[in-house]
């Protein structure tokens, strides 16, 4: 019984606490807040006990585990606490706002010979899980090309990551699932636009070079609607098209020489596999069977911290204004 403590009482912290909940395997033992009210309101709705320093729950507790859902600034200082106490995490994303940061967190877990997890609950989602089972079972072939979007409306609210809060809170998951399906990124080109001129780059489009020699394409907005459908993958092999449409809604192969398409898709019983909220609950169980089961729980620190030098090599790409490879410029 895996024993675990969250830090983070907001709305996404309540999901991964009720993750913890609903696993037979795991024990949610308490939760922390620095604002006590906030704190005390989740435990009582919980049936938990409240902390409201990760110290004192950390020395009072015996934790195996702790979920860290702050806010994306105040990831790193809770982190590293419990990490220095021996603790494996599951943080949200991203890692930290700070590279360094982000780096130390990575270090601090193999330092301390635990696992350092991250939140990026797409993988989780059932349209990408039917897209990698196939792709695993090599129905798409050696893959040719990737095409990632995600449109919708924008919040551009944080002063601190102004003007590229877009990419800390959506590219982030985006790189990811790009890392997930291609591997490595070689090298990319990156522009970004401020159609209203909110002094935030609200669309950004991204060329990219994997080292497998595949290519891809990204496309992220906060100039669209929440009114259609937001997310979309294609990923194009020698052998088969694979598109998910809606993260959740549906995945569709489609083999090059065959008219026949198989498509995935949630029946008239299994509503809850179309609800993007309920990947919150999947990863944390994926988080705690594999801690369980002594696996590393992946994804880890160290592809939250892939997606973050990513998106560094994003900003410099558009400031520079020109193609960049990991870890320098390509002429």
């Amino acid at each position: 019984m895996l024993r675990v403590g969250v830090v983070g009482c907001g709305r996404i912290g309540l999901r991964h606490a009720r993750g913890y909940q609903s696993h037979p395997d795991a024990r949610l033992a308490c939760v922390c807040d620095v604002v006590k009210e906030r704190a005390d309101q989740r435990a009582a709705e919980l049936g938990v006990r409240a902390y409201y320093s990760v110290n004192e729950m950390l020395e009072s507790e015996p934790l195996d585990a702790v979920g860290v859902i702050t806010a994306d600034g105040l990831h790193f200082e809770p982190t590293m606490q419990a990490l220095s106490a021996g603790k494996h995490v599951l943080v949200e994303k991203p890692l930290a706002l700070d590279l360094e940061q982000a780096r130390q967190m990575v270090r601090k877990a193999d330092e301390q010979g635990v696992s350092l997890a991250i939140d990026f609950n797409r993988r989780f989602a059932e349209g990408y899980r039917w897209a990698k089972t196939w792709q695993d079972e090599g129905r798409l072939g050696r893959l040719a090309y990737v095409n990632l979007r995600l449109a919708q409306r924008g919040p551009y609210t944080s002063s601190t990551l102004k003007p590229y809060h877009l990419l800390y809170d959506l590219h982030v998951h985006m790189f990811d699932l790009l890392r997930h399906f291609a591997g490595d990124v070689a090298a990319l080109t990156a522009e970004m636009f401020d159609p209203r001129v909110t002094g935030y780059h609200t669309s950004v489009a991204t060329s990219l070079k994997f080292a497998s020699d595949a290519v891809g394409t990204l496309l992220v907005s906060w100039d669209s609607s929440y009114k259609h459908e937001l997310e979309y993958l294609e990923l194009c092999g020698d052998l088969a098209r694979v598109e998910v449409h809606n993260v959740t809604e549906q995945a569709v192969l489609l083999p090059h020489e065959s008219d026949v398409r198989w498509v995935r898709k949630a029946g008239a019983f299994q509503a809850e596999a179309i609800v993007f909220d309920n990947t919150f609950a999947r990863r944390v169980h994926a988080f705690v069977t594999d801690l369980v089961a002594g696996r590393p729980p992946s994804p880890l620190g160290i592809d939250g911290l892939r997606s973050q030098e990513l998106i560094e090599t994003a900003i410099r790409s558009f400031e520079e204004g020109r193609r960049q490879a990991l870890g320098g410029p390509c002429q």
